[in-house]
């Protein structure tokens, strides 16, 4: 294959499939980006997010309710819970990152 040239795999559909790709006809192309194999999100900056994101959905939330919005108050409050689990997602990875592997696992 001449130099800057690529391989193109071209799929064939089935009546079955409704004539769409779907993922048990198609091929998952293999790792292509340039990140380490050991790459990890940057969970420190997520969890500072999610702490800020409380304060703010919480006092956001109470102010509504003083001022009488309750629509506003209810979308806060959602919020606050979105961030919640957020922050309950980021701590149980930072703890699962920290911990020293069991042998019973």
């Amino acid at each position: 294959m001449p130099a800057g040239t690529h391989h193109v795999h071209h799929h064939r559909t089935s009546a079955a499939a409704g004539g769409h790709l779907t993922r048990a006809n198609t091929e998952r192309p293999g790792r292509s980006g340039t990140e380490p194999l050991t790459a990890r999100s940057p969970l420190g900056l997520r969890l500072a997010l999610s702490v800020w994101g409380e304060v703010v959905t919480i006092a956001a939330t109470v102010v509504f309710v003083l001022t009488d919005h309750p629509g506003w108050a209810a979308v806060s409050a959602a919020l606050w819970l979105l961030v919640t689990v957020d922050l309950v997602v980021v701590s149980v990875r930072l703890r699962k990152n920290r911990q020293p592997p069991s042998p019973w696992r």
